[in-house]
């Protein structure tokens, strides 16, 4: 937040944000109902001469997001928080990279 509120201002940084969080929400909503989950997506906003804000990509589709299905998220995640509890890895990432089977697809 604070290098986006130090190019284009704290206010707009938050509408920014306010506006990023309603996508995601409404995304994540939508995806849960198709069987997905919404892991993770970007969103890339400009602001006009007038100074409104606007959307000026994609928004949560497969290009612009990380998603997965509900059922394989449901297999898969306990066994990657089950390992990764046991503090062998410092992240997911090197753990996917010694059990790729619980990568999602």
């Amino acid at each position: 937040m604070e290098e986006v509120a130090a190019f284009c201002g704290a206010e707009v940084a938050q509408k920014i944000k306010d506006l990023s969080l309603k996508l995601y929400e409404r995304g994540a909503h939508l995806m849960r109902e198709r069987g997905l989950i919404l892991l993770d997506t970007k969103y890339e906003f400009g602001i006009d001469e007038k100074g409104d804000i606007h959307v000026i990509d994609e928004v949560n589709t497969p290009d612009s997001s990380r998603m997965c299905d509900v059922k394989e998220w449901e297999d898969k995640y306990p066994q990657i928080e089950k390992i990764m509890k046991e503090g062998s890895y410092r992240n997911v990432s090197e753990l996917l990279k010694d059990h790729p089977h619980l990568k999602p697809a």
